[in-house]
């Protein structure tokens, strides 16, 4: 308990836990998620995973909102956003599948940079000078991880490629609702989209007649990992003073991708790979620099909490 008083004192340093703990299971998720990709149709897998997920968040509305909780305001707007999820998911999980998870959070770390274009042409945002050459750096360390390998992994690149894609139209959905008060609510529909969008392939999939208990565990904590990581990062960023403070950590994500490659997968990553990484993560750090240094963060904190019904 003092511990807990101690961070809920600090709330800045609180949302840094929270959002390492949330990148941390994320990443436990997509680990979890590729080792079972090689043994079970992924269809499968994010079916069982997402059911699981509902149960939960759907006893969780309930019990703070009653029936009244599954329909917030702008439902279609959330109803889209679950849909997009769903194919997320399957084309993310298919890269997942074949590709070194380093090198697919490589590509992932794009996402902001093709968030700041989309949201130029779809919400009218302006960007200066600044903001262009990272976008350029940030596409630039792309390329290198793109060109370096696709004579290696072919196809299977794509997949992440327009996981990316649909993850930034995601992105601008949710600027689009706006305020959530309802924290389940973050879950909720992102795995309604993804049951809905796996349950017509589960007719041409290949389902096991009996699955080990051990992989009946994964699969539980390929669920909860997913789950939980979602509700962490979101609660990280209604804590933080400033989304600039928790943003950064997003990066952390390559150090779980490294580790759990080598330990459980063997990949090694590649030269190309941390060339790229670094263009990324580089051009990313100091667009966050800029954003902090212009004083942007007084006035662009994500309220993830505010007054929905």
């Amino acid at each position: 308990m003092r511990i807990l008083s101690y961070l809920r004192a600090r709330p800045d340093f609180y949302a840094v836990i929270l959002c390492l703990a949330g990148y941390g299971f994320h990443s436990i998720g997509d680990a979890t998620g590729k080792f079972l990709s090689q043994s079970y149709d992924i269809h499968f897998l994010l079916v069982a995973a997402s059911a699981i997920a509902l149960v939960i968040s759907s006893v969780w509305i309930y019990r703070k909102k009653k029936w009244k909780g599954f329909f917030p305001t702008k439902l279609h707007l959330h109803l889209l956003r679950g849909i997009l999820t769903g194919v997320i998911a399957i084309v993310i999980l298919n890269g997942f599948k074949t590709l070194p998870m380093a090198y697919c959070y490589a590509i992932i770390f794009s996402t902001p940079f093709l968030v700041m274009l989309m949201s130029y042409f779809m919400l009218g945002e302006k960007f200066g000078l600044h903001r262009f050459l990272a976008l350029v750096i940030g596409f630039a360390g792309v390329l290198v991880l793109v060109v370096g390998k696709f004579g290696e992994f072919g196809y299977d690149i794509l997949f992440v490629i327009g996981g990316v894609i649909l993850i930034s139209f995601n992105v601008i959905i949710i600027r689009k609702i706006g305020p959530v008060k309802l924290l389940p609510r973050f879950a909720f529909f992102p795995y309604l989209g993804i049951l809905v969008a796996n349950l017509p392939f589960l007719f041409f999939a290949e389902i096991p007649a009996t699955i080990p208990p051990v992989d009946i565990g994964l699969l539980c904590l390929y669920a909860l990992a997913g789950f939980s990581g979602i509700l962490l990062n979101s609660h990280a960023f209604t804590k933080a003073s400033a989304t600039i403070i928790v943003t950064p950590f997003h990066y952390t994500q390559m150090f779980w991708g490294v580790l759990f490659g080598i330990l459980i997968f063997g990949d090694y990553p590649s030269l190309t790979t941390f060339i790229g990484t670094a263009l990324i993560i580089g051009a990313g750090a100091y667009t966050l620099y800029r954003e902090y240094k212009l004083g942007r963060h007084n006035t662009q904190k994500v309220d993830v909490l505010g007054p929905e019904v």
